[in-house]
């Protein structure tokens, strides 16, 4: 396995982790019931695991075969800001607002 090709799997298993993670933080916070019905919760959630689902195969796919090709990393890129960005926010949620104090940094991910 060539150096791009275990960067781009780094970046896959960690949007998992970051996912997986948010989704518990997520439960934890409701974050993932205010959207305004089952259906539309529905709806986000099956829309954000497709997002990053397909983001991450075609992105892994295009870096793992040719390195150097730009739309392959940016592909991986914006799932992995796009995770983050939600784990932050269900983070601060959960240790400035949901259990004040439960978790460290708070403010930080805030």
């Amino acid at each position: 396995m060539n150096g791009a090709r275990r960067l781009a799997t780094g970046v896959v298993v960690a949007c998992v982790v970051l996912a997986v993670a948010r989704f518990a933080l997520a439960l934890s916070t409701g974050s993932l019931v205010d959207q305004g019905g089952a259906v539309a919760n529905a709806i986000f959630v099956g829309g954000s695991l497709l997002f990053i689902t397909l983001f991450l195969f075609v992105g892994w796919s295009i870096v793992s075969r040719q390195p150097r090709n730009t739309i392959g990393w940016l592909l991986l890129v914006i799932p992995l800001l796009t995770v983050i960005a939600l784990f932050c926010g269900d983070y601060a949620t959960e240790a400035l607002a949901t259990h004040p104090g439960s978790l460290p940094f708070g403010r930080a991910a805030a």
